[in-house]
């Protein structure tokens, strides 16, 4: 399901990195970039101008972190803030600052965004069911490409228990859809993810990258 833009708020782009984590970052980018007008040099003071499209994002998340396809396909719809098809240099470094670098608010606001397939400012049942798969995939990937150590292996060695995690899931979905419309907001699903905090694991692998 496509991603559609539910306001018309201007998008809030910012950078937690330094110059020489920026310049990592651009070098990531050109080396995906199949624009090649766009990967030439850039004038001092300027923003680099490097465009990726859906392919090639996927292709640089899933080689240069080891994420899953599907991930990959859910970071390009939440990184793209102005829903132009594209990620630009500005997109990805303020995407990432969020990943390597954001407080807990700012990555639970980011993994809102991730699992918001319908762009709709609600998180439904159906998109959580979603969310928790997609994340224990992560975790699963994660952890046999970068031999990974999560907080809580207990629970990402069930991902085959999908009883028990629609049943767990559920029963807190259901807790905090207080007004009973089948759907949690932006604050019900912050208290979400605080509840079921297997739901964001895969966000400790970002930690300190690009450091």
């Amino acid at each position: 399901m496509g991603h559609v833009c539910s306001t018309k708020r201007s998008p809030v782009y910012t950078c937690k990195f330094s110059g020489s984590q920026r310049d990592r970052l651009l070098q990531d980018l050109k080396e995906f970039s199949r624009d090649n007008r766009r990967r030439g040099s850039t004038p001092p003071g300027s923003v680099p101008q490097v465009l990726l499209e859906k392919t090639t994002f996927s292709e640089l998340m899933q080689q240069r972190f080891g994420i899953t396809a599907e991930l990959a396909e859910c970071f390009f719809l939440a990184f793209d803030l102005n829903h132009d098809g594209f990620v630009d240099f500005v997109e990805f470094a303020t995407g990432m600052s969020i990943l390597c670098k954001g407080n807990k608010e700012e990555k639970i606001s980011f993994l809102f965004k991730l699992f918001d397939q319908n762009g709709d400012g609600t998180i439904s049942l159906e998109e959580v069911h979603q969310a928790i798969r997609i994340s224990l995939a992560a975790c699963e990937k994660l952890l046999s490409v970068h031999n990974l150590s999560f907080r809580d292996l207990q629970f990402v060695n069930q991902v085959d228990d999908s009883e028990y995690i629609n049943t767990s899931m559920e029963q807190s979905f259901y807790s905090l859809d207080t007004d009973c419309d089948g759907k949690l907001n932006a604050k019900q699903f912050g208290r979400f993810v605080k509840d079921n905090t297997e739901i964001a694991q895969f966000l400790e692998y970002f930690d300190g990258l690009y450091s």
